[in-house]
């Protein structure tokens, strides 16, 4: 959407029309998606045209599928730690690994920390 608002503020750069075009494409309903359209529409035909040209499926929250088959947390996680890790990339591999279990030892006490501090209703075992 980010990328579809770059082009789309060329033509239609008012910071009301940025707002209306965020308001469509992040409705949950379909209807909440065509009141939306129906604001851009009263407030510029042209862009409401353009809008509408483009494929609702690719850029409206109000029509993803429910059963996504996107792996974008798994690799968010896989990311993470390879940022994590990068210091120690270039190290003979039992440095390496020593920096590994440096990092993921550090992260359980800083975790476990946190955790600690928490005054929530956490169940222990979960905790």
């Amino acid at each position: 959407m980010k990328h579809l608002y770059g082009t789309w503020r060329k033509k239609y750069p008012e910071a009301h029309m940025k707002e209306l075009m965020w308001m469509a494409s992040q409705a949950i309903t379909v209807p909440d998606w065509e009141k939306a359209m129906n604001q851009i529409k009263a407030y510029d035909a042209n862009a409401w045209k353009d809008l509408d040209r483009l494929n609702h499926v690719a850029w409206t929250r109000s029509t993803f599928k429910l059963n996504t088959k996107c792996d974008l947390q798994v690799n968010n996680m896989c990311e993470a730690f390879n940022k994590a890790i990068l210091e120690y990339k270039d190290k003979p591999i039992i440095s390496f690994l020593e920096g590994i279990q440096f990092y993921i030892i550090s992260r359980i006490v800083k975790l476990r920390t946190m955790i600690m501090r928490y005054e929530g209703t956490i169940y222990p075992k979960i905790q």
